[in-house]
């Protein structure tokens, strides 16, 4: 029963990382940069919480909104952090990877 409420714990915050993201996603395509930002590191700190694939997702939209604002180190440290924050496992592994990989090199060589 432990086990089982858990689980459905983690759902609820893993559902919860994720709406929060989605609206800075909207914060973001409204042009409230600042707001967008701000709305993924909270969204960040919930999916920290349980470990979720979705924080790969929102280091790397935090180092693209930091590399369009000409914060290069830290777009290149939040791009670092969504590379390590992939699974293996995951269906989408490998194009997240070379993406991430892609980004990282734009911010260093821009």
């Amino acid at each position: 029963m432990k086990n089982q409420r858990t689980l459905i714990r983690k759902a609820s915050q893993r559902e919860k990382a994720q709406s929060i993201f989605d609206l800075a996603l909207e914060h973001y395509r409204e042009k409230h940069i600042y707001q967008a930002l701000q709305t993924a590191r909270y969204a960040l700190r919930i999916a920290r919480r349980n470990n979720d694939y979705i924080k790969a997702y929102i280091h790397g939209f935090i180092a693209a909104i930091k590399a369009e604002l000409g914060q290069k180190e830290l777009a290149a440290y939040y791009c670092r952090q969504a590379l390590q924050s992939l699974f293996s496992y995951h269906p989408a592994y490998r194009s997240d990877k070379k993406y991430y990989q892609a980004l990282l090199r734009h911010i260093e060589q821009g």
